[in-house]
């Protein structure tokens, strides 16, 4: 399962070090985040927000998809904006195993 798969709050983004570690980072509450209108996005089901994270370290901006039943996001980068639609199914499948007892992370 896709570790970017949390709760209700996430890094700032990506930072990791030269081994790979994620370098910790400031807290985000996703509910927050400027929402984004799902009105021109088809494959945003209702019962998913579309919030805006622009980080402060000047990386580029990221459309975080969130449940927020189930407190859980994706984040995905603007630039895959026209085809959301991977994105909604797989975090409908990690909100759906989350149903089922399995942890974003698999566990």
């Amino acid at each position: 399962m896709d570790k970017r798969l949390l709760h209700a709050t996430t890094t700032a983004t990506g930072l990791f070090d030269a081994a790979g570690v994620p370098i910790p980072g400031p807290r985000i509450d996703i509910r927050a985040l400027p929402e984004i209108d799902r009105a021109d996005f088809p494959a945003v089901p209702t019962d998913m927000e579309m919030r805006l994270l622009t980080p402060a370290n000047g990386a580029d901006p990221m459309i975080v998809l969130f449940c927020p039943r189930a407190e859980l996001h994706l984040e995905v980068p603007v630039t895959e904006m026209s085809n959301l639609f991977p994105h909604v199914a797989k975090l409908r499948f990690a909100v759906e195993r989350q149903a089922m007892g399995v942890s974003p992370d698999g566990n």
